[in-house]
């Protein structure tokens, strides 16, 4: 190529990381504030049946498909027990980073090199922190009037956040001499 095609053209060089990654475990449901251990710390709530995280990604997104149901899925720890842990898991993640580089020779003694870097190409946001602190009734001691199990608070096991960041560019532009 010639000079000109070769700077415009040649010499570019591209890197790439792709995360793939399973779900974290996620927050189990604590008890209503009974301490049933004599630790410093509340129980976790003890599921009383089979419970699974099946996300929701629309409206108004939630670890559960039916929050009603995993929330009557949990009891409050007796006493000395430690309640269940990390039975529930997050949504998986994926993450794609790329960068592109180009150096240029400006005279003999001086170079520059251009970079753009692009974090969470695709703009992927994976939902993480489920609400659900304090949220567990005893099934058996708390029913609604009429006999109804209880049913969850407005935020049980709605996505608080997101694990890493939406889509970052950054350029840089480089002298050597």
């Amino acid at each position: 190529m010639n000079k000109v095609m070769n700077a415009i053209v040649g010499g570019w060089a591209t890197t790439g990381i792709f995360r793939w990654a399973s779900g974290l475990p996620g927050v189990q449901p604590f008890d209503s504030s009974q301490w049933a251990t004599n630790f410093q710390v509340q129980a976790n709530g003890v599921a009383i049946r089979q419970v699974s995280s099946s996300p929701t990604r629309t409206g108004d997104p939630n670890l559960f498909s039916d929050p009603a149901y995993a929330y009557q899925s949990y009891r409050n720890a007796y006493p000395g027990e430690f309640g269940d842990r990390n039975i529930l898991r997050l949504p998986s993640a994926v993450s794609l980073d790329m960068g592109l580089y180009k150096s240029f020779q400006i005279v003999e003694r001086v170079k520059a090199t251009f970079r753009a870097e692009a974090f969470n190409v695709s703009n992927t946001q994976h939902f993480t922190g489920i609400s659900s602190r304090g949220l567990v009734r005893d099934p058996w001691t708390s029913q609604t009037p009429g006999g109804a199990a209880p049913l969850p608070p407005s935020t049980f096991g709605k996505f608080t956040g997101i694990q890493g960041t939406p889509r970052v560019f950054q350029f840089a532009l480089r002298l050597d001499f």
